[in-house]
């Protein structure tokens, strides 16, 4: 078993368990595994496209003749979909060293595991650890400070006229791909005495 402290990348993609108290869960929510699409030009079927930790549609439609790249209609009741959950999971106050921050991680639950924990819960996660794009970084960076000389009576009078000073990041193109690490739980286990559980 491992401590969340000793995560590091070189254990991605192997199977193992790791233990914490969970924090946080969040509601069960219907996850997109594999998608089936319709296009909306030509009604070319596009089966099985498997989801990449996001709602990923089609690039281009398979058919030769059609060119569209942007234009799908999900078939909701053709695609395969699980419930899923987001749950957080921090260290055992024992596993911390003196002056430190208690470590977390997000712990993802699919299928049949799902609501096998509540906050309060000491666990043992069985799963992998996977990296994934932080898309909360991703959207919009910098839009939460805004600065402008201007004020709001003549802003209202210069509706049309572009305003001064920086309004975000975005406005120079900065934009950091940060990543995060996740493990997708395949196993749950809660108040198990062997692993020294009441």
């Amino acid at each position: 078993m491992s401590k969340i402290r000793d995560m590091r990348t070189l254990s991605l993609g192997r199977l193992m368990s790791v233990y914490g108290t969970v924090t946080r869960t969040t509601d069960a929510k219907p996850e997109l595994i594999m998608g089936n699409f319709q296009c909306m030009e030509c009604n070319q079927y596009v089966q099985n496209l498997e989801q990449q930790f996001k709602y990923t549609e089609p690039v281009r439609c398979s058919n030769e003749n059609c060119h569209n790249k942007s234009r799908w209609e999900l078939c909701s009741k053709d695609s395969t979909m699980v419930d899923w959950q987001k749950v957080r999971v921090q260290e055992y106050s024992s596993d911390i060293p003196a002056g430190s921050m208690p470590r977390s991680i997000d712990v993802i639950l699919r299928g049949e595991i799902v609501d096998m924990t509540k906050p309060g819960d000491k666990a043992v996660f069985t799963g992998k650890l996977v990296v994934v794009p932080d898309i909360v970084q991703l959207m919009k960076p910098g839009e939460k400070y805004t600065s402008s000389n201007m004020d709001t009576s003549k802003m209202k009078r210069n509706e049309n006229r572009t305003m001064d000073g920086v309004a975000g990041l975005r406005k120079i193109g900065v934009k950091d791909l940060s990543y995060k690490m996740v493990f997708i739980a395949s196993s749950v286990n809660t108040g198990d005495t062997r692993f020294g559980f009441n």
